[in-house]
């Protein structure tokens, strides 16, 4: 298996079977699209910015940078799905950065028309995430050294293979 770490800003794609996926998010949120007919998928890691109007139209750049990459490697644009990770309030002082960029991540792919087969955003904990992008397999692994905040909530979590 050959592993690569998608880093912040970053998106790798693949269709080759043993290639995974990997990021550890915080507030920070993971799109994962994959075309399950042609095999191929990829990972952004998107991060918020406090740059004035840039703040809420990064997260659009970074998908359509993905989303170019894989129509460009023969991925079909009507028949990608996406999973959606992190997103998580890992300070209690402060802006909920991570739900608002989960959110807007959300949005874009709601008026984009991706489906969106799995989500798990928000609570208080780091994530661990894995995604194979030639068969769409996510694995998600909550980091338990993250502080618990009664406030926040559990993340929300739908389709996701834990471990």
């Amino acid at each position: 298996m050959t592993v690569r770490t998608v880093p912040q800003g970053a998106h790798h794609l693949s269709d080759d079977p043993a290639v995974e996926l990997r990021a550890l998010l915080g507030s920070c949120v993971a799109i994962c699209l994959h075309d399950p007919a042609a095999g191929i998928g990829g990972m952004t890691h998107s991060v918020w910015t406090e740059m004035g109007r840039l703040g809420a139209a990064l997260p659009l750049h970074e998908y359509e940078r993905l989303n170019n990459a894989l129509i460009k490697s023969g991925a079909g644009r009507g028949r990608m799905r996406a999973s959606v990770v992190g997103g998580a309030r890992l300070l209690t002082a402060g802006r909920p950065v991570g739900s608002e960029l989960g959110r807007t991540v959300l949005d874009i792919l709601f008026q984009e028309g991706v489906p969106v087969d799995e989500i798990s955003l928000g609570g208080s904990r780091a994530r661990r995430v894995r995604f194979r992008p030639a068969t769409g397999e996510l694995t998600v692994q909550a980091v338990d050294d993250a502080v618990e905040d009664a406030t926040t909530g559990p993340p929300v979590v739908r389709g996701v293979q834990l471990f």
